[in-house]
């Protein structure tokens, strides 16, 4: 359903100026929520999702965001560490979810040539940056990856 317009979705998130523009519109929306920084990712990432012709509208909560995609049909991968060998490898377009009592995030991969430590686009920068997934002392472990069918 949504899977030929992750080109789009890419080609947005590896803009700095739309991942820019993304994350502007998402401060504002959600600058009065008491968990902006959680809500934050979800709103940037949600609008980018707009960009590229993925409707889903301005969602500014992790979980919501994350069930959304998968009511639209979005397939669950498991995350590296946990994925048989050879199976699950995660792609460019999948979209990493964490929800840990820690920390709640949601962000867009646009480079999975390390599984590890894969290049991705959210709130935390105005480009693309490498973010851990299997987790370490001080961040949570991505809990799975969504992908568009």
């Amino acid at each position: 359903m949504d899977r030929q317009q992750i080109p789009f979705l890419l080609n947005y998130a590896k803009d700095p100026n739309c991942l820019g523009f993304a994350r502007l519109a998402a401060n504002g929306i959600v600058s009065h929520d008491r968990m902006a920084q959680e809500s934050l990712c979800a709103a940037t990432l949600s609008l980018l999702l707009d960009m590229a012709r993925i409707n889903v509208g301005v969602i500014n909560d992790v979980v919501s965001l994350s069930t959304e995609l998968r009511r639209r049909g979005w397939d669950v991968i498991r995350t590296p560490d946990t994925a048989e060998c050879g199976s699950d490898a995660i792609s460019e377009g999948d979209v990493g979810v964490q929800i840990s009592s820690l920390r709640h995030h949601i962000y867009v991969v646009v480079d999975a040539h390390d599984q590890t430590l894969p290049e991705v686009a959210d709130n935390e920068a105005i480009k693309a940056h490498p973010h851990q997934v299997t987790g370490g002392e001080t961040v949570p472990q991505t809990t799975y990856f969504l992908r568009a069918t």
